[in-house]
């Protein structure tokens, strides 16, 4: 071989090194100047240990921290480990710029490159020794010798550098452009394949072992990467539409779907999480793969067959895989020779990778034609964030492949996709925020998908701010003519973070009046700092002063003619529910208005069978939003479960009652993570399927909200939990949906084998419930201890002729059976749990009922289902409707009459609703005594002429009450007696409610002050009268009107279901049992089953509380069975009220008592001796006859209501006392005593 010059003044020597200068010397001495080649290689190895040396450190201190460091143990993985935790900041900040600012990649890529190579040549100057050539011969010695060229790596490794800042920067190019046509997590599963290729390279590049053990380590890292990342192509994704006909049934043929690209907002807000903006740039996607951007500005619309799009498809994906695997080959055979890099410092190898990362992005700008130069200061604090991770990444992973195996650091780094999908997770369930252009609000349901394709869904909520200069409104919202129907009293209990709402409802105003209102010192809105210190001060007086809130009026601000995001024509697939059932849902498919006030709350809930919904404010003050992501849903049901856990065994959907109010702090206390944003004016919210919400109001405003539906929301429908205990929850049958939008899945799904991931949690697999299962598992949920009882023979069927019969009349959804569409119309962000939850036929009558009367089954009986639904305090805005559906079904009970039903069971045994008793009769018995009108009406001619045992049913032809036309009033009607209306349908007053009680139902009548009361009630409260004439009736109340409000007399029902606190809210006027001190309304009593009784025919009306009733008829029972007593018998008789003694039956006295009924309408017994007019000895005044008797020493008229027969018994004690008792007071020595008479007695023996 032969020899070569190698010239003394290129070798490197470091003059701190004796014994190496002496060497070398010596050595080049011995060949006469020249190396043969049998020394090459030892002195290939001087020279470049030499040339290290000079870049050794200048400071003494971090040379001696360097060497101590490289002998700490595993400290190649800990610098990995570091790497990892900075390449996944990095991803994090660098979406951010992305998407926040619509900074290119490469731009980007440049700048920070450009930044990090500036800094780490600053490091190499700084903390390294300059490179200066030195020798022995200070004649050789050059001072302005150009020391230079030793920046570009170390004398036999200049190659493995070039190689190492290509192939890197190749491999960030081909990955960063793979995310354009394959979704990112299949472009990381990809590119980290790169363990298993740098295992491979290792073993041959640098001779690091690759056994069994490092090929089972690299496989494993790659199946872990696998299932974390899902890539599409082997996991189904939940977020897209699984096939190309989910989409739309009008792009059955193809499809497109459209997404901007973001770009930077000048806009913030406090509370905004993400701000996004798309601009005119479109992008076209198909199913989860991304397709090239399209450089028109406009929507692009295909119409190119599905066969050339999924060609297309094909194409994209597979270009994009293979640039991952470009990515993933590239970054291998870079870190093996990154591996080689022994002898470079750290610091050159990132400065010579980000030169290359510098030119390569200046080619690509200048290339694409696409540079934008940065100008915001938030821009510019990211791009310094990614620049500070790009170089300790860098700083990182160069130092671990120095120190540590590339196979054990490849295995480490795949420890990114982990991180990365961490904090994507948690940044990916924010409130999103998204400007759109005025076109591309013009296709609503489009513009949703795209927000959800930037993840928007997973926050559970989003909001929309229409460009400047778009409104709903063109002539403003000056001149409003609202009625609200329905305003609503919120009334909060609860303490340290855990509330329940209750609504009582207020009677109806004007928009003007609820501003006033709303404005006024008592509601209005508090004097605030900032949001936060607004927030503060809502959650420290929730439970004073309860608000007003104006809410589900039916109707809209928005104008017809409004092409963008108008609330009343979405056109979103659940327009189908009016298209193929002609059902508009109030509030779910049609709009609702909401008029708020400072406090004002919508409660935690989700909206109906969990669909979407949006909402747009108007005018007015703000609306604060919380919300728990979808994901954390079930979490935050568990938590709701345990506060109220009564509430939860009642109805396992009990949020759906809009009811609960949970605040932040107990959420955090918990680790339930949830979203705070505050929509202002003219903005839109949009909520996600089974996203739980809720929030309050500022002060005044108005907003406009409804539901719609997505081709994504059916798998959340399919699944949505039910309320059965309210009849005006929401129930849409999924099977129009299922059919259309899944036909492939249609007949699994019937069969309860559509097996597949939850949506409300993927992790659980399994099959969609039924519509079969879900009705059977519904009527499970339902069962309560009456249930228990043995079933009263009823019947139902699916009430076809009722279901005609109201549709002719109204236009209201048929009565629901199993087989129905859907269950009742209410909606939105308020309405919560009724206060009157006890007046439910199916906790009304427990096992302690005092009526014990029979009862028929919550799913038998369609009177009880609507019997709750239609309290005057409900969450239901359409109680009219249902209101009506009640009266018709009382009709068909006996007699039929809605006055003289007060006197039947409220829940009748023999309630067979047949075809056959669909036919009114067109007369019936009264049960109200006539006697009893005449006093009650001031002119009772009408009643002249009627019949004791019947008289005439009319029906109303709108609200379908049925009446006696005695009962009502009815003096004469001409024209057709099908077309009768009663008083409050002649005033068409829909929302009349009783002023004298808190339920629906029932026939109404005009009072003398311009209120509603019933006429039951009326005939029934002491000092009501009903004012009567030719033209005219009116109730007179006037008595009674002091009592009316001021009287804090509280229904015992009422008190039962909440608390005194409120029930006392409760509007009405209350009576009191004739046999305790009980006070109750008289709607409230009769369904809860007080009796009401006419004493013995006369003209007196007792009401007996169900505890009297029952201790009445077992004490009337045990008194028919026991025989008279005789004299002197031995006997035990009441002493007092508190004792029981013996004594003797001394006299026995017999005497008929006569029943008056006095001016003032009170009843008395009178003994015929104290009736002045009248000698009763002869024969007994006439019933109604008018008779003068001596009553508390006072000579009165009354009316002679009929008579009794009363034996009184005088007992004999031993302490020779003498008292009169009725024989229910008296037992025999050998009878067995009840209990409370033992204890009295044993007390008096005592």
């Amino acid at each position: 071989m032969g020899k070569w010059r190698w010239p003394i003044n290129q070798i490197v020597l470091n003059p701190n090194d004796v014994d190496h200068e002496k060497r070398l010397e010596t050595t080049i001495i011995n060949n006469n100047g020249l190396c043969n080649q049998n020394s090459v290689k030892n002195l290939e190895l001087d020279v470049t240990n030499a040339a290290t040396k000079t870049f050794e450190f200048q400071n003494e201190t971090l040379l001696s921290f360097w060497h101590e460091m490289k002998n700490i143990r595993a400290i190649g993985i800990i610098c990995t480990l570091g790497s990892v935790i900075f390449w996944s900041c990095n991803g994090l900040f660098f979406k951010l710029n992305q998407s926040l600012f619509h900074i290119h990649a490469l731009e980007t890529l440049t700048i920070s490159s450009l930044i990090v190579a500036l800094i780490f040549l600053l490091i190499i100057f700084m903390f390294y020794d300059k490179p200066k050539l030195e020798t022995n011969d200070d004649q050789n010695t050059n001072a302005n010798f150009d020391n230079w060229p030793l920046l570009f790596g170390v004398p036999g490794e200049r190659f493995s550098l070039s190689v190492r800042c290509i192939l890197g920067t190749i491999s960030l190019a081909c990955f960063y452009s793979s995310y354009r046509y394959i979704p990112l997590s299949d472009a990381t599963t990809i590119r980290f394949t790169s363990s298993i290729f740098i295992a491979i390279f290792a073993h041959f590049f640098v001779q690091e072992p690759f056994g069994l053990l490092q090929i089972i380590n690299s496989c494993t890292t790659f199946a872990g990467v696998v299932l974390i990342g899902r890539p599409s192509f082997l996991f189904e994704s939940s977020t897209t539409a699984s096939s190309v006909e989910t989409l739309s049934p009008q792009m059955n043929k193809s499809f497109i779907m459209v997404e901007p690209i973001f770009e930077p907002s000048n806009q913030s807000n406090q509370n905004d999480i993400e701000v996004l903006q798309p601009n005119s740039f479109f992008k076209l996607y198909s199913n989860s793969f991304w397709v090239p951007n399209s450089t028109q500005s406009s929507i692009i619309i295909s119409s190119s067959p599905i066969s050339t799009i999924e060609y297309d498809q094909f194409k994209n994906v597979l270009f994009g895989v293979l640039l991952s695997l470009v990515a993933a080959i590239s970054i291998s055979i870079s870190m093996i020779y990154m591996r080689k890099l022994k002898k470079t410092p750290a610091p050159l190898v990132i400065f010579w990778f980000s030169i290359t990362n510098v030119i390569l992005g200046l080619f690509g700008l200048l290339f694409l034609g696409e540079y934008q130069f940065p100008t915001e200061s938030y821009c510019w604090i990211l791009i310094l964030l990614i620049t500070l991770c790009t170089g300790l990444d860098q700083l990182f992973i160069t130092l671990a492949l120095k120190l540590e195996n590339a196979g054990a650091v490849a295995v480490i780094q795949a420890l990114c996709v982990v991180l990365s999908r961490m904090i994507n997770m948690g940044e990916s369930t924010k409130i999103q925020v998204f400007r759109p252009e005025l076109h591309e609000m013009q296709d609503f349901s489009k513009y949703i998908e795209f927000i959800e394709s930037t993840g928007a869904h997973h926050g559970g909520l989003a909001k929309i701010i229409p460009p400047l200069g778009w409104t709903p409104r063109k002539a403003g919202y000056e001149n409003i003519d609202i009625i609200i129907k329905s305003p609503i009293q919120q009334v909060v209990t609860g303490a340290q973070g855990v509330y329940q709402q209750y609504n009582i409802q207020k009677r109806s105003m004007a928009f003007n009046d609820f501003r006033d209102m709303a404005y006024s010192n008592k509601y209005s809105t508090p004097e605030y700092f900032d949001y936060e210190d607004l927030e503060r001060k809502y959650w420290k007086n929730l439970t004073y002063n309860p608000p007003i809130y104006g809410a589900d009026v039916s109707g809209s601000l928005t104008d017809v003619d409004c092409k963008e995001f108008n609330i009343r024509n979405l056109n979103s697939i659940l327009d189908m529910v009016n298209d193929e059932y002609g059902v508009k849902i109030m509030g779910v498919n049609t709009p609702y208005l909401y008029f708020g006030m400072y406090k004002s709350t919508f409660c935690w809930h989700t909206e109906d069978q969990d669909l979407y919904s949006i909402n747009y404010l108007h005018f007015g003050y703000p609306k604060t939003w919380y919300c728990v992501p979808p994901e954390y849903g079930k979490k935050f049901e568990k938590l709701a479960n345990s506060y109220f856990g009564d509430l939860h065994r009642k109805c396992p959907a009990f949020l759906r009652h809009k009811m609960t109010l949970i605040s932040p702090q107990i959420l955090k206390k918990y680790s339930i993570p949830f979203n705070k944003i505050t929509q202002e004016q003219g903005e839109f919210m949009i909520t996600f399927p089974y996203a739980y919400h809720a929030g309050f109001n500022h002060g005044f405003n108005c907003a406009e909200s409804t539901n719609f539906a997505l081709p994504r929301w059916i798998e959340f429908g399919k699944r949505a939990t039910r309320c059965l205990c309210h009849a005006d929850s929401v129930k849409i049958s999924m099977d129009v949906f299922v059919q259309h939008y899944q036909p492939d899945k249609y007949e699994k799904w019937l069969e309860g084998a559509d097996v597949g991931p939850d949506p409300k949690d993927p992790r659980v697999v399994g099959p969609a419930p039924s519509p079969y299962d879900l009705e059977y598992k519904d009527l499970d949920k339902c069962k309560t201890k009456s249930s228990k009882r043995k079933k009263a023979n009823s019947k139902k069927n699916n009430n076809s002729f009722l279901n005609n019969d109201m549709d002719q009349t109204i236009n209201t959804p048929p009565l629901i059976t199993s087989s129905s569409t859907m269950e009742s119309t209410s909606n939105e962000e308020l309405y919560t749990e009724i206060i009157f939850d006890h007046l439910s036929p199916i906790s009304s009558f427990n096992e302690d009922s005092a009526t014990k009367r029979p009862l028929v089954s919550k799913q038998n009986s369609p009177l009880e289902k609507l019997s709750k639904c239609t309290l005057q305090y409900t969450n239901n805005p359409t109680a009219y409707e249902h209101e009506i559906e009640f009266n018709h079904l009382s009709s068909f009970i006996e007699p039929h009459c809605s006055i003289c039903t007060i006197f039947k069971p409220f829940v009748q045994t023999d309630c067979q609703i047949t075809t056959q008793s669909f036919l009114l009769p067109s007369q019936s018995s009264m049960l109200m005594s006539l006697d009893y009108l005449r006093s009650r009406y001031i002119d009772s001619t009408h009643l002249d002429l009627v019949s004791f045992d019947s008289t005439d049913l009319v029906k109303c032809s709108s609200c379908k009450i049925c009446v006696h036309t005695a009962c009502y009033g009815i003096t004469q009607f001409t024209g057709d007696i099908n077309q009768w209306k009663c008083d409050r349908c002649l005033k068409s007053d829909s929302s009349a409610a009783c002023c004298l009680c808190p339920l629906r139902g029932g026939p109404l009548m005009m009072t003398t002050c311009e209120r509603w009361a019933h006429l039951t009630c009326s005939l029934i409260v002491p000092k009501v009268q009903i004012l009567q004439s030719m033209d005219k009736k009116q109730i007179d109340i006037s008595q009674i009107s002091t009592s009316l409000n001021s009287d804090r007399t509280v229904c015992k029902f009422c008190k039962q279901a909440t608390t005194f606190y409120l029930s006392s809210y409760i509007n009405g006027y209350c009576i009191a049992c004739h046999c305790c001190n009980e006070y109750f309304h008289v709607s409230c009593g009769h369904r809860e089953g007080v009796v009401f009784e006419l004493n013995n025919n006369v003209a007196t009306i007792n009401a007996t509380c169900p505890s009297c009733f029952n201790r009445n008829r077992k004490r009337t029972k045990r008194q028919k069975s026991q025989p008279e007593i005789e004299l002197n018998t031995k006997v035990i008789a009441k002493y007092n009220y508190n004792q029981y003694a013996y004594g003797q039956v001394i006299e026995k006295t017999s005497e008929t008592l006569h029943h008056v009924q006095f001016v003032d309408t009170t009843a008395e017994n009178i003994k015929s001796l104290d009736i002045l007019n009248q000698d009763c000895t002869v024969s007994n005044p006439e019933i109604g006859d008018t008779i003068e008797v001596i009553w508390n020493k006072e000579q009165l008229h009354g009316k002679y209501c009929g008579n009794h027969y009363s034996v009184t018994y005088t007992i004999l004690f031993d302490d020779d006392s003498r008292v009169e008792l009725k024989r229910e007071d008296i037992y025999s020595v050998n009878e067995v005593l009840p209990r409370r008479v033992q204890i009295k007695l044993l007390t008096s023996l005592n």
